[in-house]
């Protein structure tokens, strides 16, 4: 996602609302806004919410004024899960995947997730893509260690359209 931003400087980034904690390095307003639950429900009670989703017992969510730069011709980029992605018409919708779970299992891992979670999560991906993955024309796999091929292959579809 930074690549794409540094390459599309008119692009904007939708950054989620979360009710997770915050990990090691993450920056609230630049990764996510973090909020309480009860903060997240009040979004939710006064219609800010433009959608949501309850995960590992943590709310995430696109508040709608995150999405205001639309109405002023900017393209936003948008990292949501596969249920939220593929519910979006009037969008080019990248599904971007791992070529393996493992890969998946690994990654989880490195950002300090337990295995209960881990497994929690891959069983929640796999069934998401089960049901809404013939939503998405566009599903790139990001192999290790060939991020800049991914992000060429990723210009390319964006370009494309």
């Amino acid at each position: 996602m930074k690549a794409l931003l540094q390459k599309y400087l008119s692009m904007k980034r939708v950054i989620s609302t979360t009710t997770r904690e915050k990990r090691p390095g993450e920056v609230e307003g630049k990764d996510y806004y973090f909020v309480s639950r009860q903060q997240f429900n009040d979004l939710i009670q006064s219609e800010k919410m433009l959608e949501f989703v309850d995960f590992s017992n943590n709310l995430y969510g696109t508040t709608k004024t995150e999405l205001d730069p639309l109405t002023h011709g900017k393209d936003l980029i948008w990292r949501v899960e596969t249920s939220r992605a593929a519910l979006q018409a009037n969008a080019l919708v990248l599904y971007i995947d791992v070529p393996d779970w493992q890969v998946l299992r690994k990654r989880m891992r490195q950002r300090g997730m337990s295995d209960e979670r881990i497994e929690e999560r891959l069983k929640r991906d796999k069934a998401d893509f089960e049901k809404y993955g013939s939503y998405f024309k566009n599903i790139i796999f990001n192999e290790e260690g060939k991020l800049e091929e991914t992000i060429n292959r990723i210009i390319k579809i964006i370009e494309a359209n």
